[in-house]
C-alpha cells in the first residue's frame, strides 16, 4: 500500500493558484459559513429538526388543551346536576343501587 504524504511545497503551490481568484477574507468567510452550516452543534440540519419537533409538540399541546376543555365542561356538568352525576357513575363505573342488577350490553 502506497501512502503519499502532503508536502508543504504542494500546499504553497495550491494556495498560490487559489490566491489569484480568492483573497484570504473570502476564504475565511467561506470556512465560517461551512462551520456554521455543517460543523457547529447548532447547525442548520439540527435547527430544522428542532423546529419540526416544536411544531409537533405545539399540535400535541392543542390536542390536550381541547381534551382539557371537554373534561372541564363534563366536570362542571357533573357538579351542577345530581342526575348527571348518578348517570355518569352508573355508565362509567358500573355503580348500582342495592336492589338493582346490572347487565352490560356492548
Amino acid at each position: 500500500m502506497y501512502v503519499k504524504f502532503i508536502d508543504m511545497a504542494d500546499i504553497v503551490k495550491t494556495w498560490n493558484a487559489v490566491r489569484k481568484y480568492v483573497n484570504k477574507y473570502q476564504l475565511v468567510f467561506v470556512l465560517f459559513l461551512v462551520m456554521i452550516f455543517f460543523v457547529d452543534d447548532h447547525n442548520v440540519f439540527r435547527q430544522f429538526a428542532f423546529n419540526n419537533k416544536i411544531k409537533a409538540l405545539r399540535s400535541e399541546i392543542r390536542v390536550y388543551e381541547q381534551k382539557k376543555a371537554v373534561s372541564e365542561k363534563k366536570l362542571k356538568e357533573l357538579y351542577s346536576n345530581d342526575d348527571d352525576l348518578e348517570k355518569f357513575a352508573r355508565e362509567e363505573y358500573l355503580m348500582k343501587k342495592d336492589n338493582e342488577d346490572i347487565f352490560v350490553v356492548q
